[in-house]
């Protein structure tokens, strides 16, 4: 009976995940612990760490003295980006302005100030209503300073933790490699560790697909994809509960 509940509730959403899972036990368990440090998954498992780390720390630094030091260092660097970077913008009928003269100066329109061409036009009126509030009094510089101290930020951490992450597993695959060289029992320990550690792979992989899902999530091309994860039994829990997707919209979409 369990077994019939369980099954009603499942969708092939879950059945890829479980698939896969049920893959990767096999093979790392054949390859072994030692042997499993390479590869695909592997690499998936130290980026998304990376960015894990570099998610929940870049924040916290950026608040430091290093961390405003660099802000200030990108705040003077975008005082050279000219008045059209600098200016308050302001809307006129719809059009984004600015006051180049001060606001006794007449008005110039933000596309003009940026060269005047039909694609500079088209990109000035797609994203700066966005970007600017209705009232205007903001100035690019204020919206992409903060944008690119954050990103900046978390590139050097991300870089940073990518780099250490590699040496510490690189240590540990040495240290491992010695430990099963000879002796059946530490053979043994190593199948087993690599059984556990295409658990990780799995998660790892499935977090990196439901995030993207989750970034495209209100794309109609991916409406049905979407609904059946969200009434899986496992995915859904893993994509409600995705600190990965977390991290991806602040970086990509916010």
């Amino acid at each position: 009976m369990f077994t019939t509940i369980l099954s009603a509730t499942m969708n092939y959403a879950d059945y890829a995940l479980l698939g896969l899972a049920g893959l990767l036990f096999l093979v790392c368990l054949t390859r072994g612990f030692g042997k499993s440090l390479y590869g695909f998954f592997f690499s998936l498992v130290i980026i998304l760490g990376s960015f894990y780390i570099s998610g929940i720390a870049t924040e916290p630094i950026l608040k430091t003295s290093a961390g405003q030091q660099f802000n200030t260092a990108i705040d003077g660097w975008s005082e050279s980006w000219g008045p059209a970077f600098n200016n308050e913008i302001y809307f006129s009928n719809g059009t984004a302005v600015i006051y180049p003269a001060g606001n006794s100066g007449g008005a110039v329109t933000l596309s003009d100030s940026l060269g005047g061409n039909m694609v500079v036009g088209l990109l000035v009126d797609r994203i700066v209503p966005k970007v600017i509030p209705a009232e205007g009094g903001m100035s690019l510089s204020d919206v992409i300073v903060p944008n690119i101290t954050y990103i900046g930020g978390y590139l050097i951490i991300f870089i940073g933790a990518l780099i250490l992450i590699k040496i510490i597993f690189k240590i540990i695959s040495s240290l491992w490699d010695k430990f099963t060289h000879d002796g059946q029992t530490h053979k043994a320990i190593d199948k087993i560790m690599g059984a556990l550690i295409s658990i990780v792979y799995s998660g790892a992989f499935a977090l990196f697909i439901l995030s993207i899902v989750g970034m495209l999530a209100d794309k109609p091309f991916l409406g049905s994809v979407v609904e059946m994860v969200q009434n899986s039994q496992y995915c859904s829990w893993i994509f409600v509960n995705n600190p990965i997707l977390t991290i991806f919209m602040r970086l990509f979409v916010a």
